[in-house]
Parts: C-alpha cells; structure tokens; sequence
C-alpha cells in the first residue's frame, strides 16, 4: 500500500484539523471514499473549513459515498445553497440515491437547476427496486452512420462530461441499434463507418425489469456496462457494474436478514433503536411462538409412550438437532438456486428436488446406522449395563433418523419452491421457520415410530 494511504482516517483528519488552505492538493490525493469515512467525524467548525476548502463538484465525488445517518449529519451541516450546488454536480443517478435518503428532499429538489431537477423527478418515479431506479441517464451517443474519425472527435470533446466511456451507443431516432468499446473506436480506421465496426443488436435491458435481474446478467455475461431502454427500444440510459455491485450486496442483505428472521434495517448498528427494533422482531417470534405450541402439544398425546420408555427423551435433543442441519443445508441450497435464477422450469425443479432427495437418503441411511451403534454406546453410559431390551430402543432411535433426515432435506427444497410458487420470497423460509417446522415433523416421526414398534 502506498505510504500516504496508511492510517488515512488519522492523516484526513489531521489535515482539515489544521484549518491551513494550503493542505488541499493533499488532502485530495485521497480517494474520496477515504475523505468521506473520515468526514463522518467533523463538527460543524471543522466542516465550515472543509466547505470553503473544497468546490461544490470536489465534495460531491466525496458525499456520494455516503449513506444514511451519516449523510443525513452532513447535509444538516450545509446551507441549502451549497448542498444544492453539491446536488446539481452529481450525476442523476446518484443525486436521486442521495435525494431518496434524505428526510427533507423536499427542500433541496426545488431549488436544482431546472433541466437536472427534471431529470432528478423522473429518476425518482422509478420503483424503487427496478432498473429505472439505479439507471444513469447520461451516455455517449453517436449514430450508425457516422464515420469513426467524426465519432473519435465527438468523445474527445465530450468525455469529460460523462461519468462512463468506456462504450459508446449507436443510435438511430433514439433506438438502441449497437454499441462500440471505446478501444475499438480508437483502432477503427478513420472513415469506417460506426455501423461497420459496431456490435449489432447488443444486449440491453428493460428499465422496468427487476434490478436483481440485471444483476444476473452481468454476472452471466461479465460486462462493465449495460444499455437500458423502453418498450420502443428507446435508450434511456445505462447501468455500470458499480451499480450493480451495490444491488448485489444489498440482495445479499435483505437474504442474510430473512435467514435470520430479522429485518434489513437491523444489520445496521446506526439505524434501529433498542425500541424499534424489538417491534420489528416480536411479530415474527409470535408467529414462531405459536407454531412452536405444536411441540408440547405432540409430546403430550405421547407421554404414555414415554411413560413406559422415558430413555427416549435422552435422544430428542439429538434427532431435533439433525432435523435442523439436513434441512437448513438443502434449503441454503435450494434458495441460492432460486435467488441466481437457475432454476428456470419445472424439469430444474423436479431435478434438484430428485437429487436432494437422493441426497438425504444416503445421508440418513450412514447417519442412521452410526446413530444405531452411538445409542448402544449411549444407553450403555446411561445405564450402566446392555442387555437385548437395548436393542430396540437404538433401532427405534436409528430409524427415527433416517426417516428425520429425509424428511427434513425433502421440506427445505418444498418450503422455498411453495412460496416462490405463491408469489413469496424464497429467502423468507427462514432458518428459524425451516427449523421449527422440522422441529414438528422430527417429534411426529420418532414418537409415531416409538408408539407403533413398542
């Protein structure tokens, strides 16, 4: 790492400590992701300083790397003219992200120059999670017809204004008609044609599809950018792969959340407060609660069968563990499928609920007869002794969790596949749903079992 890049926090805040003009040429060696983690910190009197320090454009590339407390601190540290020329520098896309955080937008919006305020309302009457809502309005456009030398001179100029160059868009009355790298805009020979060196027909994007979806094509096909159009095939604007890195990490959250049975929000330590996250969880452990009433409520009908063998309950903490492992493993699987949209029809389906199948077979088949050999050893610690009356109890014990670990593999491909099937979250088959469900049909199988064979 670069020597002036250690200990940055540190170094940043030293220098706008000074309160000297001279440190701005230093300062903005840093990147400005850097400047902005360090900036969350300032008072009021230090970013008075870094205000009159730094043009509006320069604080912009700063500020649009934060989110929000912290961008909501820092806006409430400007006068509204400054942060409305801060706004006016970003480009639409990340005005509007930042516009959309901000509690009083309101305030700012009508004070942006006309045109980009225009751009900015439009931007923000996209759905939040389609494309239109993460879409840079702004890209380099030439026509088919042009010639490559006219085209070359047209980017020169141009470029500057733009936040993505890397591809250049062939347009014919505004319809997307292909696409050209700049690198080999820059070897074409100088009076080819654009429509002769351009990649016809390129892939593009609906701006209503769902923002995941674009995601998935980038993955797919690796590109760095991705040309958005309209039901005409009109081009409204690009998404780069920076747009979608965030799309996937926030796709990854709100995941991990209803895995967990949280909500999105409370993987931030800054935005939920002790109150208003336990009024986001408890409806959920109600629900959890009341589902978990079955439990007791099953090993009531069998306490005869316990009565007569209590040596059972040693191995319920066991079976109920293994019916959480087998089905949380195959539903990570199975939503994880789901979620990259690889299983497209029914024959995807039915083969990953085959092979899960197959799967929980073999696994409760090895785990069944290790868990036959490991009662023996356990009711032979219990008790002290082993003797033939022994030997149906880890049979008992043993089928118990073959038919379990079947059972259990088998809900976690049907849970996510139902819900997905009614229109609902796949991700929201929690591990605690999953879990709890198991839970029910692990008590159901072994005392069913235990009535039946004693």
């Amino acid at each position: 790492m670069n020597a002036i890049h250690e200990n940055y926090l540190e170094n940043i805040l030293e220098l706008i400590s000074s309160y000297d003009p001279a440190i701005k040429e230093e300062l903005l060696r840093y990147h400005p992701f850097e400047i902005a983690e360090a900036i969350t910190s300032l008072n009021q009197l230090k970013f008075v300083f870094l205000m009159e320090l730094l043009a509006p454009i320069e604080m912009a590339n700063i500020i649009a790397h934060l989110e929000g407390e912290d961008l909501e601190r820092i806006f409430s540290m400007m006068p509204n003219n400054y942060a409305v020329q801060v706004l006016e520098e970003m480009e639409v896309d990340d005005a509007s992200a930042i516009l959309n955080e901000l509690d009083n937008k309101t305030v700012y919006l009508p004070l942006i120059d006309k045109e980009k305020r225009i751009s900015i309302t439009k931007h923000l009457n996209y759905p939040k999670d389609s494309v239109g809502s993460i879409m840079n309005p702004s890209f380099l456009e030439v026509s088919a017809k042009d010639r490559a030398k006219d085209a070359t001179k047209y980017v020169m100029k141009n470029a500057k204004n733009f936040e993505f160059i890397n591809y250049i868009y062939a347009l014919d009355n505004n319809q997307l008609v292909g696409t050209i790298s700049l690198k080999d805009l820059i070897l074409a020979r100088a009076d080819d044609l654009i429509s002769d060196v351009m990649t016809d027909a390129p892939k593009r994007i609906s701006v209503d599809s769902n923002k995941e979806d674009a995601a998935e094509v980038f993955r797919q096909y690796d590109f760095t950018a991705l040309p958005v159009v309209d039901e005409n095939n009109t081009m409204l604007g690009i998404i780069t792969v920076d747009d979608v890195m965030d799309v996937i990490t926030e796709a990854a959250t709100e995941d991990y959340a209803k895995f967990a049975g949280v909500l999105t929000s409370e993987l931030s330590h800054e935005k939920d407060t002790v109150w208003s996250t336990f009024l986001k969880r408890i409806p959920w452990l109600l629900i959890l609660l009341v589902i978990n009433l079955f439990l007791p409520a099953i090993t009531g009908k069998y306490e005869g069968v316990l009565a007569i063998l209590p040596i059972l309950a040693i191995f319920l903490p066991l079976l109920l563990g293994m019916a959480g492992n087998a089905g949380t493993q195959s539903l990570a699987i199975t939503v994880r499928l789901i979620e990259t949209r690889q299983l497209k029809d029914r024959r995807d389906k039915l083969s990953t609920f085959l092979k899960e199948l197959i799967v929980g077979i073999v696994n409760g088949l090895i785990v069944g007869v290790i868990m036959f050999l490991l009662s023996i050893i356990i009711l032979l610690i219990s008790q002290g002794h082993i003797d033939a009356s022994n030997l149906p109890i880890a049979g008992i014990v043993s089928l118990s969790v073959i038919i379990i670990m079947i059972v259990s593999t088998v809900n976690g491909v049907l849970i996510p596949l139902i819900m997905v099937a009614f229109k609902i979250d796949a991700a929201a088959a929690s591990g605690p749903f999953i879990t709890t469900i198991n839970d029910i049909s692990a008590l159901l199988i072994y005392f069913s079992l235990a009535s039946f064979l004693i």
